[in-house]
């Protein structure tokens, strides 16, 4: 920890580095940092003259707590960003191989009064092995750069690590030891098992010698298994990538056996259950229309998965032999306080089964949704709640091999909404009381498995990061896309927003810790420009044609609604108000309507309401979401459900009727995706895994949009 017991002022070149108030200044107006990369930055100033190494870094800055080693590079990373250093030619910090860093430049400290008080955290330290290299910003040299070239922005796979860094992380220790000092010196081996950012979920064998996971190797939903060990060694491909999704299941008990499901991608709720040796060969069909993810009993004789059925509103947990034979519903919950189907645990003594499901309801507001570990009676069907937490997310649920505990990974409701990055972290639930303790406390979010091995000695994770960031290139020329804004892990630069102004700037959303905030920049990414405070959750901005007004989401008024404000920041107010959650807007060229999507009792539709709050107008009469208006102001394409199934569809201006249904790819992701071209001629929207779909608006089929980076 930085010695902050004295205000001072360290000045070098440009820079002012005040202490007193924890900001740096540079030649007058104040450059954001993070908290920690404020602490780093005054420990190095500190420090000047002389190389300190990793280890007194971490000791010095985060003082004793245990952080990734990563953590310190993305922290050294987000420093030269700010200072403006250059890869080649550093001005204030330099990097010296195998040993530290040395800040350089001269300083000059002017001290003041002793009274800051620094706070202290503990953070759980996973070491990682390589550094990252640090993007670095190409100079705009090129006058054909148009305002109205293609905008886009890059993130990983929901819950995977992303360039690299991390995969599996392997916890080895006696786990009751681990979690209850989890906050002592006393910590485990942590050992990263594979670094592709493309790992779906995993299962530990038995004995903790190998591990099977799902990989995603094609550029939509398609995955692959495959086989590794945990000393190490080459992985073994189980079974290629073939147009479908795998997930693991489980390891039979003595380890010679793999269980996998394979299904349709978008249609996770029909897939079918196989096995097959776990060191390769022919699989055996077991049960068909099963969930993707179903858990075994202890004797590898039955198997539990959930259905949840949106038709008839249920969500159901149910049992069969694993043959499939004597399937029967064990219990049922509203749809709206739905089993989470891959949270499953089936407890040791074969008496119960453990998983999350939402506890309350508010359609008003998903963010006051809470969600419970419950247990469900195998033999009866009596369902117990567990906890009294009120998570506002939880994903895996797994028994302790001693039935008195559960590991779990979730997050406080206090630190997540329903448009906030996923950063779930591993908790231990005592059982029976339903005490939880957190065990986790770093940055990064756990969230695809949790597996242990029968001497519960080693533990199996999935740990991700979410990293964004946004490039521009003109439409004709692909392959020229520069990335523009380099954020570090977290801050996921455009990924919930982003849109073009009048005179060529880029407006788009930025998380600063648990907070989203509209930003405005050059179309070359330099002068970003904070345009609206911490503390809320403001998100998908759209621009007027005349580049008067953002019109953007923001829950600041206790609840998801949609706000209007000036270019600049000012003449902040809120438009809607009333039932649901209105967001995704899309404001005509004139800027006198606002289209938005309403969701209410678990269903969207598109609405809209006039630019000064008044005369709202529910416009399409069946499910719909995520609306644009197209630049002649005469049209809106959404997504729209026809018989059941997803279509992009392209409605008049006053709503009714659609006069244009288009089929999309299975792979389709609508979320804050849907763009017209400037011509109106085709319509844009993302892939769920990989790439940009473009539609001509007279018919026939999408194509992927070619030149894009991968």
């Amino acid at each position: 920890m930085i010695n902050g017991d004295m205000k001072r002022t360290i000045c070098f070149a440009e820079f002012e580095l005040d202490t007193a108030h924890r900001r740096l200044m540079r030649e007058g107006e104040q450059v954001v940092l993070n908290p920690k990369a404020f602490d780093l930055l005054v420990f190095l100033a500190e420090n000047r003259g002389r190389v300190v190494t990793k280890d007194e870094i971490l000791d010095g800055v985060w003082d004793g707590q245990f952080v990734e080693e990563a953590n310190l590079t993305v922290q050294m990373s987000t420093l030269r960003k700010a200072l403006g250093e250059k890869k080649n030619s550093p001005q204030f910090l330099v990097t010296v191989p195998g040993k530290g860093y040395e800040f350089i430049a001269d300083i000059d400290i002017q001290n003041g009064s002793n009274d800051i008080v620094i706070e202290k955290h503990k953070f759980s330290r996973l070491i990682v092995e390589e550094e990252l290299e640090e993007g670095e910003r190409e100079k705009n040299s090129s006058s054909e750069l148009k305002p109205r070239g293609i905008l886009f922005y890059s993130l990983p796979l929901a819950f995977l690590l992303f360039l690299g860094v991390g995969g599996f992380v392997a916890i080895n220790k006696n786990l009751r030891g681990f979690f209850a000092n989890a906050a002592t010196e006393k910590h485990p081996t942590i050992k990263k098992l594979t670094s592709s950012g493309k790992v779906a979920n995993a299962v530990l064998s038995p004995d903790g010698k190998f591990f099977a996971y799902a990989e995603h190797d094609k550029p939509n939903w398609e995955t692959s298994i495959r086989l590794g060990q945990i000393d190490g060694g080459s992985d073994v491909v189980l079974r290629p990538a073939d147009g479908v999704v795998y997930r693991v299941s489980a390891f039979s008990t003595d380890g010679a056996w793999l269980y996998y499901t394979a299904s349709e991608p978008r249609d996770l709720d029909n897939a079918t259950l196989f096995k097959m040796p776990a060191l390769g060969g022919v699989p055996q069909k077991l049960v068909e229309r099963v969930s993707t993810y179903c858990v075994l009993s202890p004797d590898e004789k039955r198997i539990a998965f959930v259905r949840n059925d949106k038709k008839e509103k249920t969500s159901t947990l149910l049992l069969a032999n694993i043959d499939g034979t004597d399937q029967r519903e064990l219990t049922a919950r509203p749809i709206e306080k739905a089993f989470f189907p891959g949270s499953l645990s089936w407890s040791p003594d074969d008496k119960l089964i453990a998983l999350s499901a939402a506890n309350s309801y508010n359609e008003n507001d998903y963010s006051n949704q809470g969600y419970e570990v419950f247990t469900v009676s195998t033999e009866d069907g009596q369902i117990s709640q567990l906890t009294t937490l009120e998570w506002s997310g939880m994903n895996r649920v797994e028994w302790l091999k001693d039935g008195r505990a559960l590991a779990v990974t979730a997050r406080k409701k206090d630190t997540a909404d329903a448009n906030a990055p996923p950063r779930r972290s591993l908790w231990l639930i005592d059982y029976p009381d339903g005490a939880a303790r957190k065990i986790s406390v770093d940055l990064n979010d756990y969230a695809g498995s949790v597996s242990l091995t029968t001497d519960a000695k080693s533990l199996l994770v999935v740990q991700g990061q979410s990293e964004s960031n946004v490039w521009v290139a003109p439409i004709e020329t692909l392959l020229t896309a520069r990335q523009i804004t380099f954020g570090s892990p977290g801050r996921i630069d455009g990924w919930y927003g982003i849109d073009w102004t009048a005179d060529g700037r880029i407006v788009y959303a930025a998380f600063i810790g648990e907070s989203s905030t509209i930003w405005k920049m050059d179309a070359d990414g330099g002068h970003a420009e904070q345009l609206t405070p911490i503390g809320f959750r403001d998100a998908i901005p759209s621009v007027t044609a005349d580049g008067a007004f953002i019109v953007f989401q923001s829950n600041r008024s206790g609840k998801m609604e949609i706000w209007r404000m000036r270019t600049d920041g000012s003449d902040l107010r809120q438009i809607t108000s009333g039932d649901g959650i209105n967001s995704n807007p899309s404001v005509t060229p004139d800027g006198s309507w606002i289209f938005y999507m309403n969701e209410r009792g678990g269903q969207s539709s598109v609405w809209r309401v006039a630019a000064d709050g008044s005369d709202v107008v529910r416009l399409v009469d069946g499910e719909s979401s995520y609306p644009r208006v197209s630049p002649d102001g005469k049209y809106f394409a959404c997504g729209y459900v026809s018989n059941g199934k997803t279509m992009l569809a392209i409605f008049p201006i006053s709503g009714g009727a659609p006069v244009m249904l288009l089929d999309v790819p299975k792979t389709y992701n609508f979320t804050n995706a849907i763009r017209w071209k400037p011509d109106g001629k085709s319509i844009s929207y993302r892939d769920w895994a990989n790439g940009i779909w473009e539609q001509s608006v007279e018919g026939g089929e999408p194509h992927r949009v070619a030149g894009l980076p991968e």
